[in-house]
């Protein structure tokens, strides 16, 4: 749980949500290591990413959360059918990457329904 109110509150989310993007790319590049694999984010891509992130800090908290909530569902329909097609040496992976879209969903799904207390503590259980 958050020790600060409002925006200092707010702001320990967002920060936490960083670090749970970047366990999960770490946790990409390694399984793509251990495949052999190598992936190159576009520059464009990476600019937009980051436009997204800036704009969604602005917005005013129910609005950020709902895009945020709403932004996981195409990348979950995607990493459920990755995860369910999966060769067993990578559905841990693939877990993992469905389990990190249902935390964030389920982040935003509390903050919108009014649960700030323990709305981050999806997101601060697959950070362990």
């Amino acid at each position: 749980m958050c020790l600060l109110s409002g925006a200092g509150a707010r702001r320990d989310k967002w920060l936490l949500l960083r670090d749970l993007e970047t366990q999960t790319k770490d946790r990409l590049l390694a399984f793509l290591s251990s495949t052999g694999q190598q992936a190159h984010l576009p520059g464009l891509l990476r600019a937009k990413s980051q436009l997204v992130g800036a704009v969604l800090g602005v917005l005013p908290w129910s609005l950020a959360m709902k895009l945020l909530g709403d932004g996981t569902a195409p990348f979950l329909a995607v990493f459920e059918r990755l995860e369910r097609n999966a060769p067993e040496s990578a559905r841990e992976f693939f877990a993992y990457v469905v389990a990190h879209e249902r935390a964030i969903a389920e982040f935003a799904r509390r903050e919108r329904a009014g649960d700030a207390a323990t709305a981050i503590a999806p997101v601060r259980a697959l950070l362990g």
